[in-house]
């Protein structure tokens, strides 16, 4: 084939690629730090053991009409606050995150299930401390204007991400079971990547 047919097929073929590009995602938004939270509630020694990540960032693109879109968010783990210092150094260490070998986890979403009243699932991946799982969330998402909000919860097991080594590795004291919760507040950003903390 000459080059001036390549040229020629890689030209018409542009408008495929562009009907199957960001636009079909849906429309993008970018996260306001100061009104979003991303939380967490596990349970140590039995009882609810509350924290949140201080740091964190998100590339939101949805479209509730057709439940499409892309979703991807990276939390800097060592902004773990669980408004205790030596547990969030615990939190920090090698027998929990590890973030000195593990700086960030990342989540990842791109299929998505309607479920009504403004609610959706999506399918994800979740990737932490060297492992990628697939982790569901559930999230309601509202749009006024150039705003959006955007709350919802994912439950995991620590164990499948080998989070709680050694003397941790047991349930006997701290749980197996981690519930995240986030409230995002967004505004339109085009085809923008989302800011974060």
């Amino acid at each position: 084939m000459t080059r001036l047919a390549v040229a020629l097929l890689l030209v018409l073929s542009l408008p495929a690629f562009a009907a199957t590009g960001p636009g079909k995602a849906g429309e993008c938004w970018k996260l306001q730090p100061a009104r979003s939270t991303l939380s967490f509630t596990g349970k140590q020694a039995g009882a609810p053991a509350h924290g949140h990540f201080r740091k964190y960032s998100a590339h939101f693109c949805f479209d509730p009409a057709q439940a499409r879109g892309e979703i991807e968010a990276k939390v800097r783990l060592n902004s773990v606050d669980t408004s205790n210092s030596t547990r969030d150094g615990i939190l920090r260490g090698p027998e929990f995150f590890d973030v000195s070998d593990y700086r960030v986890a990342t989540y990842k979403a791109s299929r998505f299930q309607a479920l009504g009243d403004h609610r959706f699932r999506g399918h994800g991946t979740l990737t932490l401390h060297g492992h990628s799982r697939p982790v569901p969330v559930t999230f309601t998402f509202r749009q006024q204007g150039k705003r959006a909000h955007v709350q919802g919860e994912a439950s995991l097991d620590r164990r499948a991400f080998d989070i709680g080594k050694g003397r941790w590795g047991s349930t006997r004291w701290v749980g197996a079971r981690v519930h995240v919760r986030f409230d995002l507040a967004l505004t339109r950003a085009g085809s923008a990547r989302g800011a974060g903390h």
